[in-house]
Parts: C-alpha cells; structure tokens; sequence
C-alpha cells in the first residue's frame, strides 16, 4: 500500500506535459514444471515509464506471482533511444526472485519497424544462484521475437528465448474488447521450455498517461510482451544429487562419486 501511494505522489506531481505512461497487468492461469512442480499461478505486473527528451526512454517495471505456497518478486529497469519511424535500441537489468532462488540478468536490446510487424531481439549475461535442489546457472541469454499488429485493436507476438544451451518458446495476443475502454485489454500468453516448463495465462492490462491513447504498437515499445522473463522457473533446473559408491570389489575397497 505505501508503495502505491508513493507512486500515485509521484504521478500527481508530475506537470501535466510531461510524457510517461503506465500499464498494470492482472494474469490468472496455471504454470508447471519439473523444477517447481504444477499449480495454479496468479500475477501482477507493472510499469512506469517516462519521456526523457531526444527520443530517450526510461522505463521501471516489477512484477509479483504466487504458486500454491511459492511466491516470485522481479524487478527491471530499462534506459533506451527510439525513433518511431525505425528502431530502438537499449540496455537493461533484471532481478526476479523464487524464494530464495535469484536470477540476475544484464543485456542489451533492440527494435526494428516495418510497417505493422515490430521485430525485438535482446541478448545478455545471466548470474545464477542455487538453493536446495534447484539451481540457474551462468550463462548468457538471448531472445528473437516479432509483432503483428495488421489487425485493428489486435496485437499477435511470439518468439524464443535460449538460456544456458536450452530453448523456451512463447506466443500471446493482446486485444481490445469492443464495449470496454479504450485502455483496457485482454491478454492471453503462453510458454513451453526445458524441464516440463509450460505456462498458460489469461489476464487483463490497463494502460495510463500517454499510453493510454496509444495503439498497440506504440504501447509494446520496449517491451516484450509473452516472455515469461521473471518466471524462474523457466530455465530452472534441479542440481544433480551426488554418492558415494563403491567400486572394484571388497578386495580393493575403493569408492567414487556418482551423481545423476
């Protein structure tokens, strides 16, 4: 609640041309995975970005999950240069965190406009934890995505995302329902990868400030919209457990180490 309020002072105190946008995002649906397990998942997104001049963006975001007993927290600030009419180009950082398990990624990311089709790529360095049996590795990251916005009121992405030599899939659509306002949508996302990963989201997301008459497109600058990026449990994986056994016979009473 106090962080709210913050916010809501900071918007009211802001002077009326200045240029920033904001978006909350309700999702409900289901997430399963080897790492994490099955459950049903609910989320809360949002942003806050402001116009810096000279086509300079910046951009905070955070996002909360709740699984059955596990929660996720992430966080991600974004700083970039944009030129409507060509491309973006930016860095960013990121920190998302599943009771105890933290994921930290740095990168840099870009854009590209051809009429109705956005083209996004982003790529970086991932600083992995581990506690109990779960573990993320270090390693690099890297994710290809695209937009279609040909439809009116109607925004279709999907891309992938590889992280430590595995792959993850995702696709969502975005629309705006005919009867309600103009700045309110319908989300549907969804994801597949390593280790039975799968997630399934419906939800809806309200846009503020300039973004509020925007279109879709406009709207997505920046973003990626689909990828599960604060979801830990995307590229998780469970540390190997490791014995000693014997080896040789009892005449040599030799042991080694086996893990699996």
């Amino acid at each position: 609640m106090r962080i709210a309020a913050l916010a809501l002072m900071l918007l009211a105190a802001l002077p009326a041309q200045a240029q920033w946008s904001g978006s909350l995002a309700p999702r409900g649906g289901v997430q399963d995975s080897d790492a994490t397990g099955s459950s049903g998942a609910g989320w809360l997104d949002g942003s806050l970005s402001f116009g810096l001049g000279r086509g300079v963006t910046a951009k905070v975001e955070s996002a909360g999950a709740q699984f059955n007993s596990l929660s996720t927290l992430g966080g991600r600030a974004q700083l970039w240069w944009h030129d409507p009419s060509l491309a973006l180009l930016g860095a960013l950082a990121e920190v998302s965190d599943r009771d105890g398990l933290t994921q930290t990624r740095t990168g840099v990311k870009g854009e590209f406009y051809l009429g109705p089709i956005t083209f996004r790529g982003q790529g970086g360095y991932v600083f992995g934890d581990s506690k109990g049996s779960l573990r993320i590795e270090d390693s690099t990251y890297g994710v290809l995505s695209a937009g279609f916005y040909g439809l009116p009121g109607v925004g279709l992405n999907g891309g992938v995302a590889g992280q430590d030599g595995r792959a993850l899939g995702f696709l969502g659509g975005e629309a705006r329902i005919p009867g309600l306002p103009d700045f309110m949508t319908v989300t549907l996302d969804g994801a597949a990868g390593p280790n039975g990963y799968r997630q399934a989201l419906l939800g809806l997301r309200f846009y503020f400030g300039q973004a509020a008459g925007q279109t879709l497109q406009q709207r997505h600058v920046g973003d990626t919209p689909a990828f599960p990026g604060f979801d830990v449990g995307g590229f998780a994986g469970k540390r190997p457990e490791c014995r000693r056994v014997p080896v040789g016979g009892p005449s040599v009473g030799g042991t080694a180490v086996v893990c699996s």
